[in-house]
């Protein structure tokens, strides 16, 4: 049988190597190209893996992860202090307890002059808030604490509480007030549980002397995302400073009787403002 092509021809052989040396390189760079596909899709698997939530909180290091990875965040900047940053941060600022933060805390303030000589001043203070717990199956203890500065064994000092609700339902409170030489102490604790979230309100009315404590303050214990406080003021004039926040305050009235001030945005663990109080000129 014949054939159409010469096959011993130097130029059909050389035809055929190209040819055969074509399809061999197409295979290997489809082959190739295919791992590169392969290796593409395995990496973005991998880090679903390495860095979705659901994986990440079954990691045993994740403190130790964070920290690497804050450490390449702010490019080495700080290589002598970083681990106490670090801490610093995570242990600080970072919700990692039972409350994740506070929510909307309103304060109203009413401070009236009740006796000039004495420099006796009458304070009404309520406070409500909104607390997110990180468990709404865990029972969380919202502490109430306050301290008065007074003269001896406090002979004209007190703390009355008015009421407590929980969720707009009142509750039953037991204060404890503890009468040291110069400090009345008073305290009361709200054990919290099954909720997302508990809409907190709580008055107490105190009696005191500025000679032996003239300042009023507010330090947040766990992140408190917006604020506003209203100082009411008979007889008295009031300072009002902030206390290592990172944004200032928004003043909405500055009058000699009437401070209101606004936080908008988070505060962190111990930032907040004091006012110092004295008697009109």
């Amino acid at each position: 049988m014949g054939s159409f092509v010469d096959f011993e021809n130097d130029k059909w052989e050389k035809f055929l190597q190209n040819v055969g040396s074509s399809i061999l390189a197409s295979g290997i760079f489809a082959l190739v190209l295919k791992s590169i596909q392969f290796l593409g899709v395995f990496k973005e698997e991998l880090n679903e893996i390495v860095y979705d939530a659901k994986f990440l909180k079954n990691r045993l290091d994740l403190p130790l992860f964070w920290e690497k990875v804050t450490k390449v965040l702010v490019k080495d900047k700080f290589p002598n202090i970083h681990a106490d940053l670090m801490k610093d941060v995570k242990d600080t600022y970072l919700p990692t307890s039972l409350v994740q933060y506070y929510d909307n805390c309103s304060e109203t303030i009413e401070i009236e002059l009740i006796d000039e000589n004495k420099e006796l001043v009458k304070v009404n203070h309520a406070i409500s808030f909104t607390v997110i717990p990180s468990e709404a199956s865990t029972v969380f203890v919202h502490p109430y604490r306050n301290q008065i500065q007074c003269a001896d064994h406090c002979p004209d000092t007190s703390l009355k509480l008015n009421y407590v609700k929980v969720n707009s339902k009142q509750v039953d409170t037991e204060l404890k007030q503890v009468r040291n030489k110069n400090i009345l102490e008073s305290s009361f604790e709200l054990h919290l549980k099954d909720k997302n979230g508990y809409n907190l309100e709580y008055s107490v009315t105190k009696v005191y002397s500025l000679k032996s404590d003239h300042i009023i303050s507010y330090r947040t214990s766990y992140i408190q995302n917006n604020f506003k406080v209203q100082i009411f003021l008979k007889g008295i004039e009031a300072n009002f400073v902030e206390v290592g926040t990172l944004n200032n305050f928004k003043t909405k009235h500055n009058r000699i009787d009437f401070i209101e001030k606004e936080y908008t945005g988070l505060m962190y663990k111990k930032q907040g403002y004091l006012a110092t109080l004295k008697m009109k000129n």
